[in-house]
């Protein structure tokens, strides 16, 4: 979200625009009430979803996606029946019984 000023003020061309974050240019006025519909339209979706898409869009550069992506990964599959079985399995020093599910 960026205000219309700062997208005058930067000279910025259209094509320009489409490869930075700025998603949406709104009026220098209402920048806080877009802001607020954007958080209220976010906020009626699945908790889950939005903060693996706040901590995908955290790391999403060259250093960090790596490392934000097995960190996803691995939250996800700790909450899986094979999760539960692979640490179970580590904690009895056995082999583990995978269902996949």
């Amino acid at each position: 979200l960026c205000c219309s000023k700062c997208y005058q003020r930067s000279g910025t061309k259209p094509r320009q625009v489409q490869t930075t974050s700025v998603n949406e240019v709104t009026a220098s006025g209402m920048v806080a009430e877009r802001a607020h519909e954007i958080a209220k339209e976010i906020a009626m979706n699945a908790p889950v979803a939005v903060e693996i898409a706040k901590q995908l869009a955290a790391g999403m550069n060259a250093t960090n996606l790596p490392s934000t992506l097995e960190s996803l990964a691995g939250g996800i599959a700790k909450e899986t029946n094979d999760g539960a079985e692979g640490l179970a399995a580590f904690a009895q020093k056995r082999p583990p019984k995978f269902r996949g599910d």
